[in-house]
């Protein structure tokens, strides 16, 4: 197994104090305020050269800021008195240069997509962030951004062993009074609380911010501190070992534009050839639409990736996957892999909330409430669909060789409607079953789970007709199959295969990707009707007769 150098990203909720929270409040206000005036000082500097080009100018002089132009304006405009942000040096300055670079990097994707350079959607002219409907978040790096456990914060304080004398109390008064008492009972029965297995994140400028154990949303209630702890035992445990981006040498090869090679500094060790096996890069703080705040921590991690399939990868093969709203996706096997459908469990509560929340006052204290309400039930659906999506993505990056998928966009799709002609009630709902289902998370997830375990994933041409092909003969339909047909039937009078449209879909991925299945699947061809029985019972054999779902239909000869 080759060492390589990977990112990963551990996500955890934080419990922060009142006034942590006003601190995290304080740095996302800040961050926004310098993102729009690094995007504001980019479009000054763009018109001016528009109107320098106009004047007749054939070279203006005109230049326009990127990122460490960025920085160095704004540490001029910061120190200068007349500017009124005395607020700035109350928060970390590194966020601020973190905002001032996601502001010279979207002008640059806004020009790069116009361009050709930049692949995927056309990315637009950035906007303007705004306080009520951009996320709150911003971003802290450096030595001081660390995990540490309680046990190491606070000790237990053995200094006092006597309770305090008349004497000694009546020269103490206030905090110090309070103080005394403190270490006197810490050193007689320990520290008031035990936070010998409580993580803290310390954060710079904001200090140390609890990282609970138990998170809760709405009604979800998750094991936070499962994330934190296994990210506080990767970095105790690092050590420094040799760089294999550079392996050791400080500098790497890359290839210009026009063909050539060259030799640039080792960005992983920063041309030092050692680095430690795990350590954080930056970490991002968000806060949810229920008013959590989350943490989302991006270490590197020198992690030894398997180089190729395992056996069991070998032994299952290829197989195709067919994404829909009705079922998350289904494979070439049949294998159904169901969607839970979290956003249509949640409607009921979901428009009892929005309901409640339009009849308050604007900017009112219910108001808030009302609103945290309807944040609370979308983060709880959030969360429970990429739990669920993590699972499913997570077993087929572990089972299979090489996984095929189709290519087309999702967002496009949305877009553009899939439904036809029919009514704009349809179309919504088909949209947003599309969103609840998530297929572009799913693919994305697959993406860089099976780079992780030493598969593959192939994406289909976007264009390719695989939902009117004969995964048996080829053969291509002239229409689509509707969406209300689950059945596939083959046009072709040689074939006549009929087989469920989403297995048929998959199959043809199948073999559109590498054709080879494993051997523990069944081989190319019709998919074997279905048991009768109902679907809704349990599946537990009744007292004193057969199970119902065991009773299989009669198969009948296709008709000629």
């Amino acid at each position: 197994m080759p060492r390589t150098v990977v990112q990963k990203a551990y996500k955890f909720a934080l419990d922060p104090t009142p006034r942590q929270a006003r601190q995290f409040a304080s740095h996302c206000g800040g961050v926004r305020y310098a993102y729009n005036w690094g995007l504001n000082r980019i479009s000054d500097a763009l018109d001016a050269y528009q109107a320098e080009k106009a004047a007749g100018v054939a070279k203006p002089a005109v230049k326009v800021p990127g990122h460490f132009d960025l920085c160095k304006m704004w540490t001029a405009f910061k120190d200068d008195p007349e500017s009124g942000v005395p607020w700035v040096g109350d928060n970390f300055v590194g966020s601020y240069q973190a905002a001032l670079r996601d502001a010279a990097g979207a002008w640059k994707k806004f020009f790069d997509s116009r361009a050709g350079r930049r692949a995927g959607r056309a990315a637009g002219r950035p906007r303007f962030k705004s306080r009520r409907r951009s996320r709150w978040a911003f971003q802290v790096h450096g030595e001081t951004v660390r995990i540490a456990s309680g046990a190491a914060i606070r000790p237990a304080i053995h200094g006092i062993t006597r309770k305090l004398t008349k004497a000694a109390r009546a020269k103490l008064t206030g905090e110090a009074l309070r103080d005394a008492r403190a270490r006197a009972a810490a050193a007689k029965f320990g520290p008031a609380r035990s936070d010998a297995g409580t993580l803290y994140l310390n954060l710079p400028r904001i200090g140390l911010v609890k990282i609970p154990g138990l998170v809760r949303v709405g009604t979800l209630t998750d094991r936070n501190a499962r994330t934190a702890r296994k990210l506080h035992r990767l970095l105790d445990r690092a050590e420094t070992a040799t760089c294999p981006g550079c392996s050791g040498t400080g500098a790497v090869t890359t290839t210009t534009e026009d063909g050539g090679t060259r030799d640039t500094k080792c960005a992983s060790c920063r041309t030092a050839g050692t680095m430690r096996s795990a350590r954080i890069v930056r970490a991002t703080i968000s806060r949810g639409a229920s008013g959590t705040w989350w943490c989302s921590v991006t270490a590197e991690v020198i992690a030894d990736l398997p180089d190729g399939p395992s056996r069991r990868q070998r032994v299952n093969g290829t197989v195709g996957l067919d994404l829909g709203t009705r079922y998350l996706a289904v494979d070439s096997d049949g294998t159904i892999h169901a969607n839970p459908q979290h956003l249509d469990q949640a409607l009921a509560d979901l428009r009892v909330a929005q309901q409640t929340l339009s009849r308050t006052q604007p900017d009112s204290r219910r108001r808030e409430k009302a609103r945290r309400r309807v944040g609370t039930i979308h983060e709880q659906v959030a969360l429970m669909r990429k739990s669920s999506i993590d699972r499913i993505t997570t077993l087929l990056a572990r089972t299979f060789n090489e996984i095929v998928v189709e290519g087309w966009d999702a967002q496009r799709l949305a877009e553009r409607g899939n439904t036809g002609d029919a009514p704009a009630r349809i179309k919504r709902r088909r949209n947003r079953q599309l969103a609840d289902a998530a297929p572009g998370m799913f693919r994305w997830q697959l993406e860089y789970k099976t780079s992780w375990t030493g598969s593959k994933l192939a994406k289909a041409d976007r264009h390719q007709e695989t939902g009117r092909t004969c995964s048996v003969c080829g053969t291509v339909k002239d229409k689509p199959v509707p969406l209300h047909h689950d059945e596939f039937v083959c046009p072709a009078t040689t074939c006549g295969t009929r087989i469920d449209r989403r297995v048929n879909t998959a199959r043809v991925l199948r073999a559109a990707g590498g054709g080879r299945s494993g051997h523990g699947t069944r081989p190319p061809g019709p998919e074997p009707t279905k048991p009768r029985g109902e679907d809704v019972r349990p599946e537990t054999v009744r007292r004193g007769r057969q199970s119902s779902l065991k009773r299989a239909a009669r198969t009948r000869p296709p008709p000629d």
